[in-house]
């Protein structure tokens, strides 16, 4: 209190601050109870500043952060890398901020729609590489490597394609079927 009996102006910034500015109207034993409860506010904000362990490195400037280092294309582990923290407090962080979570998972799904976009341009434009890949992709049952053949032990057309001849023809065939339909 100052001389007149006033309380000094402070900004109600902490607990304690907020104690004290909600002191004013109050009688002098509600006055000395806040006051013991500032002191135990004050107290226990000395003590968080000793702590033992790491001083949490998170900022909410780091939520627009995480949404440009995702758009960019980084790995979770390369955006953890680019802060000097573990993979694990990246995820830590993600599962305490929400919106810091929902920034580089927005940021990640932007890099990839990108990415598809420029592949299915290459595709389109004949790219068969591009094409391939494309097919494996959306539809892995019917464009993978590996095929399951049962084989009864003969054949009865002796005339085979080459698998590139098959491969061109399919592809040729859906690329028409998507530029006409």
């Amino acid at each position: 209190m100052n001389n007149n009996g006033t309380l000094p102006h402070r900004n109600p910034s902490t607990p304690a601050d907020r104690l004290i500015a909600a002191s004013h109207r109050l009688t002098r034993a509600q006055q000395n109870s806040l006051t013991q409860k500032r002191l135990e506010c004050e107290a226990r904000e000395r003590q968080s500043l000793h702590r033992r362990g790491r001083k949490l490195l998170f900022r909410e400037a780091m939520i627009t952060e995480g949404y440009k280092l995702g758009a960019l294309g980084l790995t979770l582990n390369e955006i953890a890398t680019f802060w000097n923290v573990s993979a694990k407090s990246l995820a830590r962080w993600r599962a305490r901020c929400p919106d810091f979570a929902v920034a580089v998972q927005r940021g990640r799904d932007e890099a990839d729609a990108t990415v598809i976009q420029a592949l299915f341009d290459q595709a389109k434009a004949g790219n068969v590489t591009a094409m391939i890949f494309w097919l494996k992709n959306r539809q892995p049952t019917k464009w993978r490597d590996k095929h399951d053949l049962e084989h009864s032990g003969g054949l009865k057309d002796n005339h085979v394609c080459p698998p590139t001849e098959i491969i061109f023809t399919a592809v040729k065939e859906e690329v028409d079927a998507h530029t006409t339909g």
